[in-house]
């Protein structure tokens, strides 16, 4: 049986994953991705000095076993491009939340809960508030993590004390939905509690790139689909897709055409090229825009509600630091954010390879302060941060460069009916966005489009590429 044509619309995590499995499965496999880079909203651009500077701070989890799993197949060691850190989202005074190499049970989980939230005594968690957490913990747990549809993690928390939601709940909510509490999935927030929490050894693990976004993975993909018979355009965007109604190899078809046509563009170049099965990898506007009149109204519909949600992030510059010289005491810290002080985290990049002295201010579920004024209010933010560390007073800050990445993730709303991962027939959609029981992440990215190409192949009974598994 002849290997079926299999195109992926879209170069991002969830294209590559879903190319990585079809093309192991010994499919014929194109990916077409519009951008210069692959990467799709992970990925690193080269500035005008020449440095690589990602387009917004992506961690992953220990959790992440499909994001590792697929480092390790196209040959990269996760110990080797990521570090590896506890949980650790505490302030600059030390207080907030912060856990060691856990997930051995719920009772861990409870005793580094209650650990938590040490500090300045002003700020520091008292007795009864850890009690209070750990009644409601563990009545999670005893809900076996679930909650109503419509919950939201505000009406989740609503018995928590301030100072837990403050300290705790805030900055994991917006960490993983990027969507404030009021407005965020309760049952979405307590299934990645559950994974990073209760996922084994290491699973609530912090893994912080030290390579630039598209150096992680996307280039490593790209040279393992390549060295295996995989097509990789950049620069190429499908125009149209026409249903043919013909299978390769069916009874009483041509067997010349796959049930696919799309056209695409290249330049000023089009093109008209036939498909056995394609996967929609691409934002869940521009799949929608893709389909046919008609064939899937109910699913136009689902992917054009979408809200979304945008992350700004500022890069700012310490001035006189060596090379190597860390700035801030940890690689990432939680900061106490407002409307004036919008930012929630910082990280320190000229350790994890970033240049020397260079800070990353996040702002998640960025509101829609311009960019200048977003700088000016996260510089100051920054420079108040220094200047509680006596041995950075007076250090000059400069900033950078301020990326805004405005449809960062979907809004990630209680009772939000996402978009199915089956369009067609031999058509299949993958990406964050798609349903499931996570939100916008490279995990649920990457798990999307793996399982998009299991279905496209699903019954072909081929393995014609071993799968390179390292470590």
């Amino acid at each position: 049986m002849k290997a079926p044509q299999v195109l992926i619309i879209g170069g991002g995590w969830a294209g590559l994953a879903a190319a990585l499995t079809a093309t192991a499965s010994g499919a014929q496999v194109s990916v077409w991705e519009m951008a210069p880079r692959l990467g799709g909203r992970a990925k690193s651009f080269t500035t005008a000095e020449g440095h690589e500077r990602d387009n917004g701070q992506h961690l992953l989890i220990g959790a992440y076993t499909e994001c590792l799993r697929l480092m390790r197949w196209v040959g990269l060691s996760p110990e080797e491009v990521l570090l590896r850190t506890p949980l650790d989202l505490r302030f600059a005074s030390g207080a907030g939340f912060h856990l060691p190499h856990l997930g051995l049970g719920p009772f861990q989980l409870l005793a580094g809960l209650w650990r938590s939230g040490q500090g300045p005594v002003a700020e520091a968690w008292r007795l009864k508030e850890r009690w209070q957490l750990f009644l409601v913990s563990w009545g999670w747990q005893r809900q076996k993590w679930r909650c109503a549809e419509d919950q939201s993690v505000a009406d989740l928390c609503a018995s928590l004390p301030p100072k837990i939601v403050r300290d705790l709940i805030e900055p994991l909510c917006v960490s993983a939905l990027n969507t404030p509490l009021a407005q965020a999935s309760g049952r979405v927030f307590l299934r990645v509690l559950q994974e990073a929490l209760l996922g084994g050894i290491g699973a609530s693990d912090l893994l912080i790139p030290k390579v630039p976004l598209s150096m992680l993975w996307p280039a490593a993909a790209t040279h393992w689909l390549k060295q295996h018979g995989a097509e990789v355009h950049t620069h190429r965007r499908a125009l149209s897709l026409l249903q043919t109604g013909e299978i390769r190899g069916s009874q009483g078809g041509s067997g010349g055409l796959g049930p696919w046509q799309v056209t695409s563009v290249v330049g000023d170049q089009r093109f008209e090229q036939n498909f056995d099965r394609v996967i929609l990898a691409c934002p869940p506007l521009e799949a929608a825009r893709l389909l046919p009149q008609g064939l899937n109204p109910a699913w136009q519909t689902s992917a054009q509600a979408l809200r979304y949600e945008a992350i700004a992030t500022v890069y700012v510059q310490v001035e006189g630091v060596p090379p190597g010289k860390a700035v801030l005491p940890r690689p990432i810290m939680a900061l106490r954010s407002s409307d004036q002080a919008p930012a929630q985290f910082i990280l320190d990049r000229g350790p994890l390879g970033g240049p020397p002295g260079e800070l990353a201010l996040v702002v998640s579920a960025c509101s829609a302060m311009d960019r200048e004024s977003l700088t000016q209010a996260v510089l100051k933010q920054a420079q108040q941060l220094l200047a509680t560390h006596p041995t950075l007073r007076g250090l000059n800050l400069r900033p950078v460069h301020t990326l805004v990445e405005k449809r960062a993730t979907f809004a990630c709303t209680p009772g939000l009916k996402r978009p199915s991962m089956a369009v067609g027939p031999q058509l299949w959609a993958c990406g964050d966005y798609v349903e499931g029981p996570f939100p916008a992440t490279l995990e649920g990215a990457v798990r999307s489009g793996v399982a998009a190409a299991e279905q496209a192949l699903k019954g072909q009974g081929q393995q014609a590429i071993p799968l390179l598994i390292q470590g």
